[in-house]
């Protein structure tokens, strides 16, 4: 026996150690054990670290004892498992027997967490109809926490529509869901939480101050932000259209007024001799890059003139629809000083058309965003919320009573697979860690084991003093 173990030994009587192979093992059979191990130092034990994917066990277990959530289990996290699990059984047979059923009267009351899981459990056995029972099995846990991840309203505050009896709150939860989005539920749908619900709030009511400010109310018929009234969106709509277009149109008429010399160079024409003019794209791309119209000096544009095929619609409704209205004239030509005229003239309500938001909530409607800023909507939804907090508490409570039934059924296991490995050397047992059987060449190999990284293990497999046989 190792100087290591005879010193583990001397410090604590109470350790029994047992030969296997070449190795000498912590024998961890009872509740004395488990606080033996506890003593034992770690360079004794057979693992210090491993992968939770490479054990065959409980995943949920498996995801509790990997508190760090790294995806290894090291010496503390067995250590902190054991001490826990000690801490709040009074008996532990029920671990030794790696029981999946827990006995209310072996729990530890003696602590604040004890008494918790106690109430806890008694709570649910009445839950489902077994008041006055002594014991709860993982079985009954674990679908009285799938019953509850169904709760429309979830432990996080999730809400779904079905959580309301009102159909005024239920339709005000789908729009919230329609515009902004949702979070998931333990269900697999989306719901509501705050998160969405004050988002939707914020921006419903940035949408209702923008569309005030332009709406047109006490009789005014017009405004700086309206000032052809009802018509003004669909003016502005127009000229935005074609804006551009105008812009480059005066444009070349001003370097025309510098030097007549340079008309022949403006739009695609100078290079129409390279133009496929058989295909009708290729003309509606010329007709699209080409002028509104011809340019000239005067910085003109004559309505009665020839107008690029393209746009000569829209400046003929232009000119109806937008530029007589704006200038309050009729007019034959429009000179680019009446163009500056007409762009300033809409320039209020091009600053608040360029301030819309562009978030889905603006396709609900005034009628609909105004009746849900009536903080009864929007009330009823915090209070269904709130109410997840009650959900949240008892769904702890009863992740708590599964994670001691789980660390009663599988702890002792685990620890005969890290700390000592008994199970490696049985033939009549399998270790949590060995994966499968090998079979190669008329024989099985049961140590196998599953490999994360097939690099990194090809670096083991060099190595002239192993022998490693994979498939």
């Amino acid at each position: 026996m190792e100087k290591s173990q005879r010193t583990a030994i001397a410090q604590s009587p109470s350790m029994r150690f047992r030969r296997y192979g070449r190795t000498t093992h912590l024998v961890i059979e009872s509740a004395e054990d488990l606080r033996s191990m506890l003593a034992l130092e770690e360079e004794l034990w057979m693992a210090t670290g491993a992968p939770t994917e490479g054990i065959g066990c409980d995943r949920p277990f498996l995801d509790l004892l990997d508190a760090d959530d790294d995806g290894r289990l090291l010496c503390a996290d067995i250590k902190r498992a054991v001490e826990w699990l000690l801490s709040l059984l009074r008996d532990s047979a029920g671990a030794l027997s790696a029981s999946p059923v827990l006995r209310l009267t072996d729990i530890d009351v003696s602590s604040e967490e004890g008494r918790r899981i106690r109430d806890a459990a008694v709570g649910m056995l009445a839950r489902i109809g077994r008041k006055g029972e002594e014991e709860i099995s993982l079985e009954q846990v674990r679908s009285i926490k799938s019953e509850m991840e169904k709760s429309p309203v979830s432990a996080n505050g999730v809400v779904l529509a079905e959580a309301s009896k009102d159909d005024g709150i239920k339709a005000f939860l789908a729009d919230i869901l329609a515009t902004v989005g949702g979070s998931p539920h333990p269900d697999g749908k989306q719901g509501v939480g705050k998160e969405q619900l004050d988002k939707f709030l914020a921006e419903a009511e940035a949408y209702r101050i923008w569309y005030a400010e332009g709406n047109l109310t006490n009789g005014k018929k017009r405004t700086e932000i309206m000032p052809l009234g009802p018509d003004t969106p669909t003016a502005y709509s127009l000229l935005a259209s074609v804006r551009g277009k105008l812009d480059q149109y005066f444009a070349q008429c001003r370097i025309l007024a510098l030097d007549a010399r340079l008309a022949g160079n403006f739009g695609p024409l100078r290079d129409s001799e390279k133009l496929d003019l058989t295909e009708s794209s290729v003309i509606e791309d010329l007709l699209q890059k080409s002028p509104v119209s011809e340019p000239i000096p005067d910085r003109t544009l004559h309505f009665t003139g020839a107008l690029n095929p393209r746009f000569e619609s829209a400046l003929l409704r232009l000119r109806k629809e937008v530029l007589e209205p704006a200038l309050e004239r009729q007019i034959e030509t429009l000179s680019e000083n009446d163009w500056g005229v007409v762009k300033d003239f809409f320039s209020k309500h091009e600053a608040w058309a360029g301030k819309k938001t562009s978030s889905p909530i603006a396709g609900l409607g005034m009628e609909k965003l105004s009746a849900y800023s009536n903080g009864a909507y929007a009330g009823g939804v915090r209070a269904l919320i709130a109410s997840g907090r009650a959900t949240a508490s008892a769904m702890d409570d009863t992740l708590l009573v599964e994670k001691l039934i789980l660390y009663q059924a599988y702890l002792l296991s685990v620890v005969n697979n890290f700390v000592s490995f008994p199970d490696l050397y049985d033939i009549n047992q399998r270790a949590l860690f060995e994966m499968g059987t090998l079979v190669m060449d008329g024989r099985s190999f049961r140590l196998a084991v599953r490999v994360r990284d097939r690099a990194a293990h090809l670096k083991l497999e060099r190595d002239p003093l192993i022998t490693v046989i994979g498939g």
